[in-house]
């Protein structure tokens, strides 16, 4: 009759609060007493933040999936970009052997940016040992040959 008695006597309101308070008294008491990091206050604040955030955190992942994939096709596009300035460059060289092979006269610039092109052409190749290349080797040669030679001579036009 006694829990019957005291249940009676009070409301369910007061029950909850009493209840409440004994809980927090307890994980007060807990926590004092718990070893460092199996703190009950700090475990049940973990997980209502992990709650809390999960939403967040969730959309996060996405963001940062999403952001990985572009940074894929941002390389993509890149390499992309390297490889057709490489093939660029293997056309204006072999251009320019064409043009000093059919005796046409450049100046020293347009040597000097030959000599550019083939220095790129030959760094881009050697760095992307799949990409088809050795293609201007002779012309390169010849090019430098006839380079030497002007320049000896001093023979560019101006």
């Amino acid at each position: 009759m006694w829990w019957h008695d005291i249940v009676g006597a009070a409301d369910i309101g007061s029950i909850v609060t009493a209840a409440g308070w004994l809980a927090v008294a307890a994980l007060t008491a807990a926590e004092k007493l718990a070893p460092h990091g199996k703190k009950p206050w700090s475990a049940l604040a973990r997980a209502l933040g992990h709650e809390m955030t999960r939403d967040m955190r969730e959309h996060m992942d996405g963001v940062d999936k999403r952001l990985s994939q572009l940074s894929d096709k941002l390389d993509d596009v890149k390499a992309f970009g390297e490889e057709t300035r490489a093939i660029a460059a293997r056309v204006r060289i072999l251009r320019f052997g064409d043009e000093l092979a059919a005796k046409q006269r450049h100046s020293k610039d347009s040597f000097d940016q030959a000599l550019m092109d083939i220095n790129a052409y030959d760094a881009y190749c050697e760095a992307h040992p799949s990409f088809r290349n050795h293609i201007t080797g002779a012309t390169s040669d010849y090019i430098m040959a006839q380079y030497k030679e002007r320049l000896e001579k001093h023979d560019f036009t101006y």
